[in-house]
């Protein structure tokens, strides 16, 4: 992918941790800049996610709960004859 140059400000303490770390890790400034957003990004995302799936689980009604309940026993059951079939036993406390 093609790099785009800009130019940021940033506060003189925030500048001198990227210079650190860059010479630490012996990396430009801006790979250090870069690497430190698609970490900011992907953390929202994963916030979002988790926030969307909070509201999913808050909407579902006991039945629903009860519905869940019974696939995953289902699904679960269905799963060890499999392994047991093929003679790999399913440990699921690993």
């Amino acid at each position: 992918m093609a790099a785009v140059k800009t130019a940021i400000s940033l506060e003189q303490a925030l500048f001198e941790q990227v210079e650190a770390r860059a010479c630490e890790l012996k990396m430009p400034r801006s790979a250090v800049v870069a690497e430190a957003l698609k970490k900011y990004f992907f953390d929202l995302e994963t916030e979002d996610m988790i926030r969307r799936i909070n509201e999913v689980e808050a909407s579902l009604t006991e039945e629903d709960r009860a519905e869940d309940r019974e696939w995953l026993k289902h699904t679960a059951e269905s799963l060890a004859r499999i392994q047991e079939r093929e003679g790999d036993v399913w440990d699921a406390d690993s």
